[in-house]
């Protein structure tokens, strides 16, 4: 891996970062810990913070930005829900799943609805709005440890606790089953033309996949730790891989 120089450092939040959410142009972003109840919205291009917003709970478990960049969700308390306006930090909604305990949520490309994926192994839709509904998209019985949408929002890929990396379509329609991880999916990225997805897991492996036909075209062993997040350069030619405490440029 490669050491590059930082362009730029501010201070983003009281606690210590354990989530970090974008906007779909990465002028905006999210931070939340697991030791002050609040979120902050940061202006990334400003690299500033814009505002805080105080939540009912420092117990995060997952957390997301719109892709236009308006409203933040996050996950705390293993059931509870809540729907923050970006721009103006008013609640839009607080909501829970009975009997379920929220593990991971993405936002759909319209910004109109979230998909929550659950320690019972069951992929939810939910509206955003003041009155959310829930509705089920995909029963398993394999804990869902890791979501992500393709660009164009067509395609959801769920990682489960046993390694396996699932396909599916925005309407729950399977599609492809990926397996080539043997512990708990930590990362998933798609390709900007949604040809490949690369994967992460706890056994410190990235794979790449071709997305229509399911084969794997490529492994990196990473020297550093957990995946922890996974990009692809503009072109798909090269995976960026953020592990323990280094981003790793893999040209595969």
């Amino acid at each position: 891996y490669m050491h590059e120089p930082c362009l730029g450092s501010f201070e983003a939040h009281p606690g210590t970062i354990t989530y970090l959410a974008a906007s779909r142009d990465g002028s905006r972003a999210v931070a939340a810990s697991q030791e002050v109840p609040v979120v902050t919205v940061l202006d990334v291009r400003g690299m500033r913070p814009e505002r805080s917003i105080a939540t009912p709970s420092a117990r995060v478990r997952a957390l997301a930005l719109s892709p236009d960049g308006t409203v933040v969700a996050f996950a705390y308390d293993d059931r509870a829900l809540a729907m923050y306006n970006a721009d103006t930090g008013a609640v839009i909604a607080e909501t829970s799943v009975a009997g379920q305990v929220i593990n991971t949520l993405i936002f759909a490309k319209d910004s109109s609805r979230l998909f929550v994926g659950t320690r019972e192994g069951n992929l939810l839709r939910c509206s955003v709005s003041s009155d959310p509904q829930w509705t089920e998209v995909v029963l398993t019985d394999n804990p869902i440890t890791f979501i992500q949408a393709s660009n164009d929002g067509r395609i959801i890929a769920t990682g489960h606790r046993d390694g396996v990396v699932r396909l599916w379509s925005d309407d729950g329609a399977p599609m492809r089953t990926l397996r080539g991880h043997v512990s708990d999916v930590s990362a998933i990225g798609f390709s900007a033309d949604g040809e490949f997805i690369a994967t992460g897991a706890l056994d410190r492996l990235v794979l790449v996949w071709k997305v229509s036909t399911g084969e794997q075209l490529a492994r990196l062993d990473l020297p550093n730790g957990t995946p922890r997040g996974i990009l692809f350069s503009p072109d798909s030619q090269r995976v960026f891989v953020a592990g323990w405490w280094t981003i790793n440029d893999w040209e595969w």
